[in-house]
């Protein structure tokens, strides 16, 4: 685990825009999963933070495993969003 670690290639807000400026509202945002056994043989690490569950009572210093995006791409032909944390 990275620990709030962050690579340079971690999507910025103002990237994000850039990208959400075509895109409608109506859009669906997929995210591809990633097998635990990719992690193992390539190395890959993830970032530690607040888990979104944290809100709840008994939960309130839970952390969670994230990864950075790599890739978000957007589909004009069947409107979705795609995103992947590898390629």
């Amino acid at each position: 685990m990275n620990n709030n670690k962050m690579s340079n290639n971690c999507y910025a807000i103002k990237r994000l825009k850039r990208i959400l400026e075509r895109v409608p509202d109506d859009a669906q945002i997929f995210y591809e999963r990633i097998e635990d056994k990719y992690f193992e043989s390539h190395g890959w690490s993830t970032n530690e933070f607040e888990s979104l569950l944290s809100f709840l009572p008994g939960h309130e210093n839970d952390t969670a495993e994230y990864l950075d995006i790599e890739n978000i791409w957007y589909n004009e032909e069947k409107n979705v969003i795609l995103i992947t944390s590898h390629f």
